[in-house]
């Protein structure tokens, strides 16, 4: 039997895994940038930039955006069962 992935679940999960992996990353990086592409590219709006790092203390851009980026992320992984991710993502919110 073959299983079929369907793409938006599969772009889901590797969104997931990622957020995961940022959590930990962006930890023990020196630094790092997060941007919003979500816009348009249609509008030619520019991304946004959400957050970076350079050196100890990550940087708070657009706390609006980046805390819808969490809330999102937060339901998404409460649906899949990943309360640990929750709980890590919850913690990125208070920079």
């Amino acid at each position: 039997m073959v299983a079929i992935v369907c793409p938006k679940k599969k772009i889901r999960e590797r969104w997931l895994r990622s957020l995961g992996n940022f959590s930990v990353f962006s930890q023990i990086v020196d630094s790092f940038t997060v941007w919003d592409n979500s816009t348009d590219a249609g509008t030619g709006e520019l991304p946004t930039l959400l957050m970076d790092k350079e050196g100890e203390t990550p940087q708070v851009h657009d706390r609006i955006v980046l805390g819808e980026l969490i809330d999102n992320a937060c339901s998404a992984a409460r649906q899949a069962g990943l309360y640990a991710l929750v709980a890590e993502l919850r913690e990125l919110s208070k920079l």
